[in-house]
């Protein structure tokens, strides 16, 4: 039975991942203070309409288009484990880039990370009962991971701001600033060691990742409901799946190192799309005001609720 991978990653690329992620995320948090959310929450309506869109509405959506592609073994299994992973942690950094409110992505965000820690042993047994198979992932190592990855260091930075909210403005633009740089370290590893098996990921593989990436925007976009910044954080949120879910599940049970390649091929595809959807969305409405510009000069200040 293959081991249970540790929950601090030793390879350099695994490693690195967890610290660009945990610096983020601090970042972010630090930039809500909770008692002012606490007093002025987010509209909740979207928020449960895209909690029901990243954890009901794409899974299904890469079930069918599995089923209408007829994929079969390692392409399956990447696609699904596509399907039922929500919540990469990066989708609050991008929405807040893209001017999206704070407020409204962080309450989502979370919400999406601690419902994983059931929807997806709950899809899994889903996947056992369609295809004969029998995967697992127990709850206790799934809620590591969201634990360390997402709730740890958005709680870590949420305490920062309530406890010392001058430091934590300090600190919210470097921390971000060096999780990008990071980032960008990690890509070209990720690039460097990979780009050759990215190439020869199958077409119609590449077609099903391209519909529930497209399928997530825009359902992600309507659930949003009629305020357009908080349409942005919500179609984010639901299209960006988390990869640090997948590649746990493919560890747990053994699956061909050609599954995490497709789940890398998305998170690529993904990036792009979600570069192409802004771009629409601020064509399409020039008077939203996005990014920096949007929410002011300083990066721990999001743009404020929006009612429902």
């Amino acid at each position: 039975m293959p081991q249970v991978p540790p929950m601090i990653p030793l390879d350099p690329v695994g490693l690195l991942s967890l610290i660009t992620v945990f610096v983020a995320m601090v970042a972010l948090g630090a930039g809500v203070h909770p008692l002012r959310l606490l007093a002025n929450p987010p509209p909740m309506k979207p928020i449960l309409r895209a909690l029901a869109v990243a954890l009901i509405a794409v899974p299904l959506l890469a079930l069918v288009l599995a089923r209408l592609l007829d994929l079969k073994g390692v392409a399956l299994g990447g696609l699904l484990l596509i399907g039922i992973s929500p919540g990469a942690p990066l989708a609050l950094r991008r929405s807040r880039d893209a001017g999206a409110p704070v407020e409204s992505a962080i309450v989502l965000q979370v919400l999406v990370a601690a419902s994983a820690v059931v929807a997806v042993p709950g899809w899994i047994l889903l996947i056992n009962a369609l295809y004969g198979v029998s995967a697992d992932i127990g709850l206790p190592v799934l809620a590591k991971q969201v634990f360390m990855a997402q709730i740890l260091p958005i709680a870590c930075g949420a305490a920062l701001a309530l406890r010392a909210p001058e430091l934590a403005n300090r600190i919210a633009r470097p921390f971000l600033a060096c999780s990008a740089v990071l980032l960008v370290l990690v890509l070209a590893l990720v690039l460097v060691n990979a780009w050759r098996d990215l190439l020869d990921v199958p077409l119609d593989v590449v077609v099903a990742s391209f519909g529930v990436t497209t399928g997530a925007l825009a359902l992600g976009h309507w659930a949003g409901g009629p305020q357009r910044n908080v349409r942005i954080a919500s179609a984010i949120v639901c299209a960006l799946r988390n990869p640090g879910i997948a590649f746990l599940v493919a560890s747990v049970n053994g699956l061909q190192p050609r599954a995490k390649i497709i789940v890398l091929a998305h998170v690529l595809l993904t990036a792009l799309a979600v570069v192409v959807y802004l771009r629409l969305v601020k064509w399409r409405l020039p008077e939203l005001g996005m990014g920096a510009a949007a929410r002011g000069s300083d990066p721990s200040v999001g743009l404020g609720s929006a009612r429902d």
